[in-house]
Protein backbone atom coordinates (compact mmCIF):
# COMPACT_ATOMS: atom_id res chain seq x y z
CA UNK A 1 0.00 0.00 0.00
CA UNK A 2 2.66 2.35 0.93
CA UNK A 3 4.28 1.83 -2.21
CA UNK A 4 1.43 2.87 -4.57
CA UNK A 5 1.10 6.06 -2.81
CA UNK A 6 4.86 7.04 -3.36
CA UNK A 7 4.13 6.09 -6.93
CA UNK A 8 0.81 8.24 -7.24
CA UNK A 9 2.60 11.54 -5.29
CA UNK A 10 5.32 10.99 -8.16
CA UNK A 11 2.56 10.79 -10.96
CA UNK A 12 0.97 13.78 -9.42
CA UNK A 13 4.49 16.07 -8.75
CA UNK A 14 6.09 14.87 -11.99
CA UNK A 15 9.70 13.45 -11.84
CA UNK A 16 12.44 15.87 -10.67
CA UNK A 17 14.27 18.17 -13.79
CA UNK A 18 17.23 16.62 -14.88
CA UNK A 19 20.96 18.10 -14.33
CA UNK A 20 20.77 19.14 -18.00
CA UNK A 21 18.00 21.17 -17.93
CA UNK A 22 19.05 22.79 -14.57
CA UNK A 23 22.35 23.79 -16.47
CA UNK A 24 20.75 25.29 -19.14
CA UNK A 25 19.18 27.90 -16.56
CA UNK A 26 20.85 31.52 -16.92
CA UNK A 27 23.18 32.18 -14.24
CA UNK A 28 24.50 35.49 -12.91
CA UNK A 29 26.81 36.56 -15.79
CA UNK A 30 24.84 35.60 -18.11
CA UNK A 31 21.58 37.47 -15.95
CA UNK A 32 23.91 40.84 -16.16
CA UNK A 33 23.93 40.79 -19.55
CA UNK A 34 20.37 40.58 -20.23
CA UNK A 35 19.52 43.65 -17.52
CA UNK A 36 22.37 45.45 -19.21
CA UNK A 37 21.14 48.26 -21.14
CA UNK A 38 24.20 49.65 -22.74
CA UNK A 39 25.95 53.16 -21.99
CA UNK A 40 25.54 56.66 -23.45
CA UNK A 41 28.47 58.78 -24.51
CA UNK A 42 28.28 62.61 -24.21
CA UNK A 43 30.21 65.76 -24.23
CA UNK A 44 28.80 68.94 -22.14
CA UNK A 45 29.73 72.56 -21.68
CA UNK A 46 28.34 75.75 -20.54
CA UNK A 47 27.89 79.28 -22.38
CA UNK A 48 27.92 81.86 -20.25
CA UNK A 49 27.10 84.61 -22.92
CA UNK A 50 24.33 82.54 -23.61
CA UNK A 51 23.17 81.20 -20.94
CA UNK A 52 23.08 77.80 -22.56
CA UNK A 53 23.97 74.31 -21.88
CA UNK A 54 25.29 72.47 -24.92
CA UNK A 55 24.99 68.56 -24.37
CA UNK A 56 26.70 66.87 -27.21
CA UNK A 57 25.65 63.28 -27.80
CA UNK A 58 27.93 61.58 -29.38
CA UNK A 59 27.01 57.86 -29.50
CA UNK A 60 25.74 54.81 -27.86
CA UNK A 61 27.14 51.72 -27.04
CA UNK A 62 26.15 48.13 -26.84
CA UNK A 63 21.90 48.48 -26.79
CA UNK A 64 19.64 46.15 -26.74
CA UNK A 65 17.53 46.88 -30.11
CA UNK A 66 14.09 46.19 -29.79
CA UNK A 67 13.43 45.81 -33.58
CA UNK A 68 15.69 45.11 -36.16
CA UNK A 69 13.42 44.93 -38.71
CA UNK A 70 15.22 48.34 -40.52
CA UNK A 71 12.12 50.35 -40.18
CA UNK A 72 13.84 51.64 -36.22
CA UNK A 73 15.36 54.66 -35.46
CA UNK A 74 17.12 55.75 -32.52
CA UNK A 75 16.77 59.42 -30.33
CA UNK A 76 17.88 60.69 -26.89
CA UNK A 77 15.30 63.26 -25.21
CA UNK A 78 16.27 65.74 -22.98
CA UNK A 79 14.53 66.99 -19.85
CA UNK A 80 15.65 70.23 -17.24
CA UNK A 81 14.33 69.04 -13.86
CA UNK A 82 14.60 72.02 -12.35
CA UNK A 83 14.29 74.53 -15.05
CA UNK A 84 10.41 72.75 -15.86
CA UNK A 85 9.54 73.03 -12.25
CA UNK A 86 10.56 76.47 -11.56
CA UNK A 87 9.09 77.72 -14.92
CA UNK A 88 6.35 75.45 -15.06
CA UNK A 89 6.38 74.21 -18.62
CA UNK A 90 6.90 71.77 -20.00
CA UNK A 91 9.47 71.22 -22.53
CA UNK A 92 11.77 68.31 -23.98
CA UNK A 93 14.94 68.22 -26.25
CA UNK A 94 15.03 65.87 -28.92
CA UNK A 95 18.39 64.98 -31.07
CA UNK A 96 17.77 64.06 -34.42
CA UNK A 97 16.73 60.19 -35.76
CA UNK A 98 19.36 57.57 -36.27
CA UNK A 99 18.97 54.09 -37.82
CA UNK A 100 18.35 52.11 -34.60
CA UNK A 101 21.90 49.65 -34.30
CA UNK A 102 23.73 48.37 -31.24
CA UNK A 103 25.91 51.09 -31.75
CA UNK A 104 23.71 54.18 -32.85
CA UNK A 105 25.65 57.36 -33.65
CA UNK A 106 24.01 60.90 -33.11
CA UNK A 107 26.68 63.45 -32.69
CA UNK A 108 23.88 66.03 -32.54
CA UNK A 109 24.14 69.31 -29.89
CA UNK A 110 21.38 70.05 -27.86
CA UNK A 111 21.18 73.85 -26.53
CA UNK A 112 19.00 74.34 -23.26
CA UNK A 113 18.77 77.70 -21.76
CA UNK A 114 19.96 77.80 -18.09
CA UNK A 115 20.66 80.88 -15.37
CA UNK A 116 23.97 80.86 -14.51
CA UNK A 117 22.47 80.91 -10.78
CA UNK A 118 20.66 78.14 -11.35
CA UNK A 119 23.14 75.34 -12.74
CA UNK A 120 24.06 74.40 -9.37
CA UNK A 121 21.20 72.70 -8.44
CA UNK A 122 19.74 71.23 -12.07
CA UNK A 123 19.35 67.62 -12.62
CA UNK A 124 19.65 66.57 -16.52
CA UNK A 125 17.28 63.54 -17.16
CA UNK A 126 18.45 61.87 -20.30
CA UNK A 127 16.28 59.00 -22.06
CA UNK A 128 17.14 56.63 -25.36
CA UNK A 129 14.70 56.06 -27.08
CA UNK A 130 13.05 54.33 -30.44
CA UNK A 131 11.00 54.63 -32.74
CA UNK A 132 9.29 52.15 -35.22
CA UNK A 133 6.52 52.05 -37.62
CA UNK A 134 3.77 50.21 -34.70
CA UNK A 135 5.15 53.52 -31.99
CA UNK A 136 6.46 56.81 -31.97
CA UNK A 137 8.59 56.26 -28.92
CA UNK A 138 9.73 52.96 -27.10
CA UNK A 139 12.25 53.40 -23.48
CA UNK A 140 15.37 51.81 -23.79
CA UNK A 141 16.81 53.15 -20.32
CA UNK A 142 17.62 56.46 -19.12
CA UNK A 143 20.47 58.69 -16.81
CA UNK A 144 20.21 61.71 -14.12
CA UNK A 145 23.27 63.89 -14.16
CA UNK A 146 23.49 66.63 -11.37
CA UNK A 147 25.04 69.09 -13.22
CA UNK A 148 26.40 71.25 -10.03
CA UNK A 149 28.48 68.31 -9.78
CA UNK A 150 30.20 68.78 -12.87
CA UNK A 151 31.50 72.76 -12.07
CA UNK A 152 30.96 73.40 -15.73
CA UNK A 153 31.44 76.90 -14.95
CA UNK A 154 34.99 77.09 -14.58
CA UNK A 155 35.58 74.06 -17.02
CA UNK A 156 35.17 74.42 -20.61
CA UNK A 157 33.50 71.05 -21.18
CA UNK A 158 33.05 67.55 -19.47
CA UNK A 159 33.68 64.17 -21.23
CA UNK A 160 30.78 61.51 -19.95
CA UNK A 161 29.96 58.04 -20.27
CA UNK A 162 27.27 57.09 -18.59
CA UNK A 163 25.33 53.58 -17.59
CA UNK A 164 21.80 53.27 -18.62
CA UNK A 165 19.24 52.61 -16.23
CA UNK A 166 15.66 51.24 -16.41
CA UNK A 167 13.66 53.59 -18.61
CA UNK A 168 10.63 54.40 -16.08
CA UNK A 169 8.87 57.87 -17.53
CA UNK A 170 7.01 58.09 -14.49
CA UNK A 171 9.54 58.19 -11.70
CA UNK A 172 9.68 62.22 -11.40
CA UNK A 173 6.42 62.14 -12.00
CA UNK A 174 5.00 63.92 -8.31
CA UNK A 175 1.63 61.94 -7.07
CA UNK A 176 -0.80 64.13 -5.79
CA UNK A 177 -1.87 62.93 -1.79
CA UNK A 178 -4.27 66.17 -1.40
CA UNK A 179 -5.23 70.25 -1.68
CA UNK A 180 -5.17 72.80 0.67
CA UNK A 181 -8.05 75.85 0.34
CA UNK A 182 -6.06 79.44 1.46
CA UNK A 183 -7.34 82.81 1.44
CA UNK A 184 -4.84 85.16 1.34
CA UNK A 185 -4.99 89.21 2.31
CA UNK A 186 -2.67 92.21 2.51
CA UNK A 187 -3.07 95.19 4.93
CA UNK A 188 -0.84 97.65 3.36
CA UNK A 189 -0.79 99.99 6.29
CA UNK A 190 0.29 97.39 9.44
CA UNK A 191 2.53 95.03 6.46
CA UNK A 192 0.31 92.53 7.31
CA UNK A 193 -0.75 89.41 5.56
CA UNK A 194 -2.91 87.03 6.59
CA UNK A 195 -3.45 83.56 5.41
CA UNK A 196 -6.43 81.89 6.68
CA UNK A 197 -6.22 78.24 6.19
CA UNK A 198 -9.97 77.31 5.46
CA UNK A 199 -10.40 73.60 4.41
CA UNK A 200 -8.19 70.37 3.06
CA UNK A 201 -8.87 67.56 1.60
CA UNK A 202 -7.08 64.19 2.20
CA UNK A 203 -6.18 61.37 -0.64
CA UNK A 204 -6.11 58.11 1.38
CA UNK A 205 -3.46 55.73 0.05
CA UNK A 206 -5.37 53.11 2.37
CA UNK A 207 -9.10 52.45 2.86
CA UNK A 208 -7.83 51.24 6.63
CA UNK A 209 -5.98 54.59 7.17
CA UNK A 210 -8.91 57.10 6.36
CA UNK A 211 -9.52 58.62 9.45
CA UNK A 212 -6.67 61.03 9.95
CA UNK A 213 -5.99 63.98 12.31
CA UNK A 214 -4.67 66.70 10.12
CA UNK A 215 -3.12 69.98 10.27
CA UNK A 216 -1.13 72.62 8.25
CA UNK A 217 1.88 74.70 8.32
CA UNK A 218 3.03 78.03 6.93
CA UNK A 219 6.67 78.31 6.36
CA UNK A 220 7.30 82.11 4.75
CA UNK A 221 10.33 82.05 2.73
CA UNK A 222 12.78 85.28 1.23
CA UNK A 223 14.34 85.18 -1.77
CA UNK A 224 17.75 84.57 -0.22
CA UNK A 225 16.40 81.35 1.75
CA UNK A 226 15.76 83.14 5.37
CA UNK A 227 12.76 81.97 7.44
CA UNK A 228 10.22 84.68 8.35
CA UNK A 229 7.95 82.80 10.32
CA UNK A 230 6.18 79.43 10.44
CA UNK A 231 2.61 79.23 11.35
CA UNK A 232 0.49 76.14 12.20
CA UNK A 233 -3.19 75.72 12.20
CA UNK A 234 -4.96 73.59 14.75
CA UNK A 235 -5.65 69.79 14.54
CA UNK A 236 -8.54 68.29 13.33
CA UNK A 237 -9.35 64.87 14.04
CA UNK A 238 -10.34 61.69 12.19
CA UNK A 239 -11.29 62.70 8.84
CA UNK A 240 -9.71 63.25 5.15
CA UNK A 241 -11.90 66.34 5.06
CA UNK A 242 -10.80 68.82 7.67
CA UNK A 243 -12.53 72.12 8.08
CA UNK A 244 -9.88 74.46 9.79
CA UNK A 245 -10.78 78.38 9.45
CA UNK A 246 -7.59 79.44 11.48
CA UNK A 247 -6.25 82.69 10.57
CA UNK A 248 -2.42 83.16 10.79
CA UNK A 249 -0.55 86.08 10.08
CA UNK A 250 2.74 87.51 9.51
CA UNK A 251 3.98 90.22 8.74
CA UNK A 252 6.56 91.39 5.83
CA UNK A 253 7.12 94.78 4.74
CA UNK A 254 5.79 95.67 0.99
CA UNK A 255 9.25 95.71 -0.47
CA UNK A 256 10.00 92.23 0.18
CA UNK A 257 6.63 90.82 -0.16
CA UNK A 258 6.91 90.47 -3.94
CA UNK A 259 9.69 87.88 -3.47
CA UNK A 260 8.35 85.69 -0.30
CA UNK A 261 7.38 82.24 -1.43
CA UNK A 262 5.43 80.18 1.33
CA UNK A 263 5.95 76.48 1.79
CA UNK A 264 2.86 74.80 2.73
CA UNK A 265 2.91 71.47 4.30
CA UNK A 266 -0.42 69.29 5.25
CA UNK A 267 0.40 67.33 8.08
CA UNK A 268 -1.40 64.17 9.92
CA UNK A 269 -1.00 64.29 14.17
CA UNK A 270 -1.54 60.18 14.11
CA UNK A 271 -1.40 57.44 12.01
CA UNK A 272 -1.05 53.98 12.64
CA UNK A 273 2.54 52.16 10.86
CA UNK A 274 4.08 55.73 9.77
CA UNK A 275 5.48 57.39 13.20
CA UNK A 276 4.82 60.80 14.76
CA UNK A 277 3.80 63.93 12.61
CA UNK A 278 4.12 61.86 9.04
CA UNK A 279 3.90 64.17 5.73
CA UNK A 280 1.19 63.67 4.09
CA UNK A 281 1.84 66.46 1.02
CA UNK A 282 4.01 69.15 0.69
CA UNK A 283 3.37 71.82 -2.08
CA UNK A 284 5.44 75.61 -2.55
CA UNK A 285 3.49 78.78 -3.41
CA UNK A 286 5.46 81.07 -5.40
CA UNK A 287 5.97 85.03 -5.40
CA UNK A 288 3.15 85.31 -8.61
CA UNK A 289 0.77 84.76 -6.09
CA UNK A 290 1.85 88.20 -4.29
CA UNK A 291 0.40 89.90 -7.99
CA UNK A 292 -3.05 89.20 -7.50
CA UNK A 293 -3.01 90.11 -3.35
CA UNK A 294 -1.59 93.00 -4.51
CA UNK A 295 -4.33 93.88 -7.56
CA UNK A 296 -7.17 92.67 -5.56
CA UNK A 297 -6.72 93.14 -1.30
CA UNK A 298 -7.14 89.35 -1.44
CA UNK A 299 -6.96 86.20 -2.76
CA UNK A 300 -8.49 82.42 -2.47
CA UNK A 301 -7.47 79.08 -4.07
CA UNK A 302 -6.86 75.21 -4.02
CA UNK A 303 -3.93 74.64 -3.26
CA UNK A 304 -2.33 71.07 -4.45
CA UNK A 305 -0.03 69.27 -2.21
CA UNK A 306 2.16 66.26 -3.48
CA UNK A 307 4.14 63.72 -1.50
CA UNK A 308 7.88 63.85 -1.09
CA UNK A 309 9.53 60.88 -3.70
CA UNK A 310 11.80 58.55 -1.17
Amino acid sequence: MKKKKKKEKLKLKGSKPKIKLRKMQPGRIEKKAMEDLGSLNMVLRYDSHLKTLMVTIMEAEDIPVRDLSGYAYSFVVAKAKNTFKKNNIQKEYKTKLVRAGFWPSFNDTIEIEIEKEDLDDEVLDLYLCETNQWTKRVGIGQISIEIGKLDLCTKEEQILRKKLKPYNPLADVDVESGSVQIAFDYDREEWKLTAEVIRASIIPADEEKEKKDSYVTLSFWTKEEQLLKKVKTKTQKGTICPEFGDKLSVNIPDTILPDVKVEVKLKASRLVKIGKNPLIGVTEIKPEYWERVWKDGEYKGWFQVFKLKK
